[in-house]
Order: C-alpha cells, then structure tokens, then sequence
C-alpha cells in the first residue's frame, strides 16, 4: 500500500493523536480522582454514622447498668430493712419482759444485775440479787418459772456473806425468754 499522505498532514495526524490520547488519559484520571474523592467522603459519612450510633448504644447500655445498679442497691436496701423488721418481731418485748421480772421479784429481794446473752434468736437472762432470806431465792425462781415469758428458770449459786448483826444472801438465777412469736 501507497501512503500518498504528505508528511506534514501525517506529522498533524500523529499530533493530534497523541494529544486525543493524553486527553484521554488527563480526562479518565480526573474521573478516577473525583469517584476515589467520592468513594472517600461516602466512607467518612458512614463511619461517622456507624461511631455515632455505637456511641449512643454505649450510652444507653451505661444508662441501662446504672438503673440496675440502682436496683440491686435499693434490693439490698429493702433486703436489709426487711432482716431488721424481722429481728424486732423476733425479739422480745423488754419493757413486759422487765415489767414481769419486777412482779415476779419478792419485797425483800434486791436484784443488783441483769444480764441478757443471745444466742441466735434465744435470749438468756442471769439476773443478780441480795436478800436477807433463802427462802426468798427458792420464791423468786419459783415466780419466774411460773410466769409466761420466762422457762428453764434454775439457781446458779446463793452465797452467804451474813455478819453477826445482818443476814446477806447473795445470788444467780438463769432463765431463757420465752419467743414471742
């Protein structure tokens, strides 16, 4: 094949061929950039989405573990007043309970201690005295054994400190509180 194309025409036509080409080439990178810029910014939306939207999960699981937080510690609350209201009901009425020792203890008996143990939900009085007369010891036990809030009433010792003028006999009773329950 004959090229009867002059060379200036064919010096014209690879020019503007290799500048088509570079056009296309500056046209499909600039398209490249504005679709990766794009790509970018439609990553950055997103993310900032899906953090804002973890960030208010977290807060409401925080708020949510605060409210049962403050549930447990108002539970414990309630549990620990419900322990004490039973412990009260439990306990015996001590001024009845001093009401009836004072009925059940003889004129001439002087009570110098009263002590209460507990052990559990059992109280124990050990009660302490003077009198002039034995036979008064034998009465009060024998009072307090038949009296409802006491039971398991027994002397301890009785010990005899008299002089020549005065009688003095000194004492120890132990009874259990009956419950009240």
């Amino acid at each position: 094949m004959i090229n009867l194309l002059p060379s200036e025409i064919k010096g014209q036509y690879r020019t503007k061929s290799v500048l088509y080409s570079l056009t296309l080439i500056y046209v499909i990178i600039l398209v490249g950039l504005a679709l990766g810029s794009a790509a970018l910014a439609t990553f950055n939306l997103t993310s900032r989405a899906n953090i804002s939207n973890k960030t208010e999960t977290l807060a409401g699981l925080n708020e949510q573990a605060e409210k049962k937080q403050e549930l447990i510690l108002k539970a414990a609350f309630i549990e620990d007043r419900l322990k004490a209201e039973s412990s009260q009901k439990s306990s015996p009425h001590w001024d009845a309970i001093l009401a009836s020792i004072a009925s059940d203890t003889p004129a001439n008996v002087q009570l110098t201690s009263i002590n209460i143990n507990q052990d559990g939900s059992a109280f124990t009085l050990t009660l302490g005295g003077e009198t002039n007369e034995r036979r008064a010891i034998v009465l009060f036990k024998d009072k307090l054994e038949a009296d409802q809030s006491f039971e398991k009433a027994r002397i301890n010792n009785i010990t005899d400190s008299s002089t020549a003028e005065f009688k003095k006999y000194g004492f120890t009773i132990t009874t259990e509180v009956k419950n009240a329950s």
